[in-house]
């Protein structure tokens, strides 16, 4: 009993004193195969995964739609190539081109990659959906740290993840703690 209150008791001082946020940041994550080209070389048919993590504390209005605007940490991984790195802010653009349909583009709106599906109708860019298949429905080239790259997708696959908060972490390790103290009490 007194581990139990001696948990409930914590779990209650770091809720009160982590910082929350009023949104998380979420995961973006497109992957699929694709052709491509990277400054003066070309891949074919690579498997390969683009994961950017957008700011949901600053979604803008973009009518009929909102972007999203990302806030580091984006890479594109293609098989037999390696991983770039965007070099431009990108900004995620949900529904405001078309109906269920998204665009990773750069600020000054002169490359990117667009997708849709019926099931990313009304979806708010923020919550958490997927994976989902897509379709490709253009890009454009953009600058990284291996020369600027343009991809063709064949097949295309869609996900959002929230990425937790610092005080839902904390909570879930000291759960952790409290389950592994009870079974070394009662072992």
């Amino acid at each position: 009993m007194r581990i139990q209150k001696f948990v409930a008791a914590i779990s209650l001082i770091v809720t009160c004193l982590l910082p929350s946020a009023d949104a998380a940041p979420v995961t973006y994550t497109l992957s699929g195969t694709a052709s491509g080209v990277i400054g003066a070389g070309a891949f074919t048919s690579s498997a390969f995964t683009w994961t950017l993590t957008g700011d949901s504390n600053t979604i803008l209005p973009a009518p009929p739609g909102v972007a999203v605007p990302f806030i580091g940490g984006d890479s594109l991984t293609i098989a037999g190539v390696g991983t770039l790195t965007p070099s431009v802010l990108l900004f995620g653009f949900v529904n405001n081109l078309l109906p269920g349909g998204i665009g990773l583009i750069n600020a000054g709106m002169t490359g990117g990659i667009g997708f849709s599906s019926p099931a990313l109708a009304g979806y708010n860019g923020i919550g958490s959906i997927g994976p989902i298949p897509v379709s490709y429905q253009g890009s454009g080239p953009l600058p990284s740290n291996m020369g600027t790259f343009e991809i063709f997708p064949s097949s295309l696959t869609f996900q959002v993840a929230g990425v937790p908060e610092p005080a839902t972490l904390a909570l879930f390790g000291i759960g952790l703690l409290g389950v592994r103290r009870r079974r070394k009490v009662h072992a």
